[in-house]
């Protein structure tokens, strides 16, 4: 994030051992009175690893002591974000910052999340404000400041309503991406014949696992004829580059729920583990509330009232980014007699622009960001030939953002659930429920465009009358399932329905081979304990792998040879991306190789219209496996002269790569040492010289594919696990990487972090009390 440089590191290293030296506490002194402004007598409880036990008569003043913790643990993360989204980052970091501020400062996400703040209905408002009211207390009773501004020279600002809006719209902006989506479709129908289009962008895979069967199975696409396409007459190579599996897997998470009647103790069970990028602190907040008889606990994001997945012993709820189609891409039209007018539904206007004024740690000039604006936004890219395009986006639309998660509180069965979670405008998600009768539900959350004569999958003009976006779905419209037959429901980012259910949603739905392994060893028995639940998240099983397994062993190697090892590993494998084994280094690096080969020859002509164009289609992966099964000649690259001399030839490269990447262990180095070695560190870790060890959490083998349930990559993979009944919250498990607290120097920066490595302990409830901190009341 900063610019790496030795100055800068030794300020860092100086700043780090000072705070060592002073203990850096950053816990209230139990003596202290602290002005955090509670209706009521209010405490907050810690156990043994810091997880808060909240003790309030109202919500009100729950939320108040969660803000209070979120600023005594996580200060400076939410600061962070908080400086990121409103375009600000630059202030803090110099120069390296300002790609991202003019990012923001272009979508306005500080205007944005005033105008979510002045939208919010009465009650939600009141609660956010609470919330600030703690978070602002617990700025001011800290100890001392977080190191972080130390190093920087600055201070944190009042935490106000709308920094909680701003963390909500980063997440939008962390969550939402099918707009890059929708441009690489666009400039694969603008350049390639459309047969060779529709086979490039399959929706349907053999790896389908819908929560409900879809009655138009899966079936294998037709390859187009040579007439369409025909490498053999063509001397592109390709760039296999232009293709990458992780890419297109993106961001995920799995969630499901099983009924009572397949649970060991007639209560509902729900399980949830949310895939972000890791880091140190990590995104997740542990909190447990107790007030007017009422209960609420799980994990929430600091910066943001509220638990987010977990329990209120009546009903408990897990969610996964639901990848529907929130934005689409207006191409604008300049009038070609006037280039600083444009083209509407009623005539031509001027463009207009905003001047963004940015400043830059270091520098006494501010940088002027200047946005033109349309009446459809803000011009955030061009096209390929050059023409403006607007990010119409369901986050900046009005009342497109809220928090009306709050209302959970209240739920008493599934039902109240899912009305709770159809209202709901956060990042829209896969929200599963269960409850403590035994019910479970499924519903989508967030806003969802009604279109009026645009598909939504291709950039497009917005010249007609009444073309665009009429309103959002109302609550009413979104799809639903309650207690269906299976007894089961899961989701992990594919394609959640049938496809004829899902065409006004999204198209473009996450590979779906964590959906199939967890439909299988969901159906593999009947009952199910919140330890099954757990061992079900650690699985490790990689069916996507199995194709590539199959494709080695018809390999014919020379005697003797680091190809014939190779195959060996291979064919020894265990079908699981187990820290230990060796195979998959070979197969999963082949795999990537193989398809980008195989596909790039026949997209490279796209690169050559628009050279910032990527290859993004989660399913691209099923195009490449059927050439690769029917082998036929005309998609056989020209520098080739058979399908089992293209295969024979990336096995070799992708061996003598793994081999060298082994170091002196060769192709016997292990998955998780080499391709799998947890990277997760502070911002800052990197420019900390000798003490870099003390920002980031311990360099381990990880277990886990992307393609696996357990979807662990070194710096992504589970940002939590939680497993919970409603009503008995204390068999629940949660497990968090690092720890509570986002100070390195605390005993509470890691102590997680085993558990959660693991895949042991970690209980949902707060354990035994061993400090209270009391919040007067005013």
């Amino acid at each position: 994030m900063l610019e790496k440089n030795t100055k800068r590191s030794a300020i860092l290293a100086t700043s780090l051992l000072s705070l060592a030296a002073f203990g850096c506490k950053t816990a209230q002194s139990e003596e202290s009175e602290i002005q955090a402004q509670v209706r009521e007598t209010t405490s907050i409880e810690r156990d043994e690893r810091a997880v808060p036990r909240i003790l309030a008569q109202n919500f009100s003043d729950a939320l108040t002591a969660q803000g209070f913790v979120h600023a005594q643990d996580r200060l400076f993360q939410m600061d962070l974000i908080r400086m990121k989204a409103s375009g600000r980052l630059s202030e803090y970091v110099g120069p390296v910052g300002l790609s991202s501020d003019k990012e923001y400062r272009t979508l306005n996400f500080k205007k944005e999340a005033e105008e979510i703040v002045a939208s919010l209905p009465e009650d939600q408002l009141k609660y956010l404000s609470a919330y600030v009211r703690g978070v602002n207390a617990g700025m001011q009773n800290l100890e001392s400041a977080p190191f972080e501004y130390g190093l920087l020279g600055t201070q944190p600002d009042p935490w106000t309503e709308a920094d909680s809006a701003l963390v909500l719209l980063y997440m939008f902006h962390d969550l939402n991406f099918s707009a890059s989506r929708e441009r690489s479709l666009g400039t694969l129908q603008e350049t390639l014949p459309e047969e060779l289009v529709q086979f490039l962008t399959p929706n349907r895979s053999r790896f389908d696992a819908p929560i409900i069967d879809d009655p138009e199975p899966y079936s294998p696409m037709p390859i187009p004829a040579a007439e369409v396409v025909n490498l053999r007459n063509s001397e592109s190579s390709g760039d296999a580059r232009l293709v990458d599996p992780q890419t297109n897997s993106g961001k995920g998470s799995n969630n499901w729920v099983v009924s009572g009647d397949r649970s060991v103790h007639g209560s509902a069970i729900m399980a949830n583990d949310t895939h972000l990028q890791l880091s140190a602190p990590g995104i997740w907040h542990r909190a447990e509330f107790h007030f007017d008889d009422n209960f609420l606990g799980g994990v929430g994001i600091p910066g943001l009232p509220g638990i987010i997945v977990g329990s209120n012993k009546n009903v408990s709820w897990g969610v996964t980014n639901a990848y529907g189609d929130f934005q689409d891409l207006v191409v604008v039209e300049p009038d070609e007699s006037n280039p600083s007018r444009y083209k509407t539904p009623s005539g031509t206007e001027p463009f207009t622009t905003r001047r963004e004024e940015i400043k830059v740690r270091g520098s006494a000039d501010k940088v002027i960001h200047e946005v033109t604006e349309t009446i459809w936004g803000p011009v955030s890219d061009k096209s390929h030939t050059g023409k403006p395009m607007v990010l119409k986006w369901t986050a900046l639309e009005q009342g497109g953002a809220d928090f009306s998660l709050f209302a959970m509180k209240d739920a008493k069965n599934v039902e109240d659930a899912i009305e709770v979670a159809k209202r709901w405008n956060g990042p829209s998600q896969n929200v599963v429920i269960g409850d403590s009768e035994g019910n479970i539900g499924w519903t989508l959350s967030g806003a969802y465009p009604k279109r009026v004569d645009v598909s939504g999958r291709t950039p497009s003009s917005w010249l007609q009358y009444g073309q665009g976006w009429d309103g959002m779905l109302s609550p009413d419209e979104k799809p639903e399932i309650i207690n269906p037959p299976s007894g089961a429901i899961f989701t992990a980012n594919s394609r959640p329905l049938p496809m004829s259910q899902t065409q006004s949603l999204g198209f473009t739905y996450s590979y779906p081979s964590r959906s199939y392994r967890i439909r299988e060893m969901l159906g593999a028995q009947e009952r199910f304990s919140e330890q099954d639940m757990l061992r079900m998240q650690l699985d490790d099983r990689v069916t996507s792998l199995d194709f590539y397994q199959k494709l080695i062993e018809g390999i014919n190697v020379e005697p003797d040879s680091l190809l014939t090892q190779a195959k060996e590993i291979v064919a020894d494998w265990d079908g699981t991306a187990d820290a230990a084994q060796t195979a998959p280094r070979i197969l999963d690096r082949f795999r990537t190789a193989l398809n980008g080969t195989v596909l790039s020859p026949l997209i490279e002509p796209c690169k050559e219209v628009d050279s910032s164009f990527r290859y993004i289609w989660p399913l691209a992966e099923e195009s490449a496996m059927r050439l690769l099964e029917e082998q036929p000649e005309h998609f056989l690259p020209q520098r080739f002269e058979s399908w089992e001399q293209l295969t024979e030839s990336v096995f070799r490269y992708t061996v003598e790569q793994v081999a060298a990447d082994g170091g002196e262990r060769g192709l016997l180095a292990s998955w998780g040492e080499i391709d799998n070695l947890a990277n997760i560190k502070h911002p800052l870790a990197d420019f900390a010289g000798d003490l870099a060890d003390k920002l980031r959490m311990p360099r381990e083998p990880l277990s886990g594919h992307r393609d696996a349930v357990n979807a662990q990559r070194t710096s992504q993979g589970a940002s939590m696990r939680v497993i919970v009944s409603p009503g008995l919250e204390e068999h629940g498990v949660i497990q968090i990487p690092g720890g509570q607290s986002g100070d390195p120097f605390s005993v509470h920066f890691r102590d997680h972090h085993r558990d959660w490595v693991r895949g042991e302990g970690g209980r949902f409830l707060a354990g035994e009390t061993v400090r209270i901190t009391p919040l007067p009341p005013q």
